[in-house]
């Protein structure tokens, strides 16, 4: 018996993370489509070590990583993208996907482990409404634009 409540109607608050229901809140009053990725696109910091040794340094290297991860991230086009060990300021895709539409949420500074998620949001499909990181995981509330809601509304009329 839940009903969908409208974006709009949420207050977002530390207490919405530590629910498991706090997804079904922040459900759109109408439907809307959207896309998904995720990719752990594996710490520019290995590099230089032989964390995976079948793969030559030539092909570790950021240098030759990042233009064909940016082609291959352009190709699938989607309006969320979780990028697991992407936080890393030296090496980076946060200035080119911001260039490209996305807003970046990057988590708190890197506590000298392994580099933490970086979730890319399209800012024409979505407005972050709350975010929280803990640990390694990033958790967002996001919201569907006033455009994208008028899309949506006019698929069911």
């Amino acid at each position: 018996n839940f009903r969908h409540q409208p974006c709009s109607m949420l207050r977002p608050s530390r207490r919405m993370f530590s629910r498991s229901v706090w997804f079904l809140a922040a459900l759109p009053a109408v439907p809307a489509e959207f896309s998904i990725g995720s990719w752990n696109i594996l710490s520019p910091r290995f590099e230089n070590n032989n964390y995976h040794p079948y793969v030559s340094a030539e092909h570790r290297s950021w240098s030759y990583r990042k233009p064909l991860l940016l082609k291959r991230i352009f190709d699938m086009d989607v309006d969320v993208l979780c990028c697991q060990e992407a936080a890393n300021e030296e090496m980076s895709l946060t200035s080119e996907l911001e260039e490209a539409g996305y807003r970046a949420l990057v988590p708190p500074k890197d506590d000298g482990g392994i580099e933490k998620p970086v979730t890319f949001v399209r800012r024409s499909k979505f407005q972050v409404v709350a975010s929280d990181y803990r640990s390694r995981a990033g958790l967002h509330a996001l919201r569907l634009t006033e455009s994208e809601k008028s899309k949506a509304s006019k698929m069911l009329s």
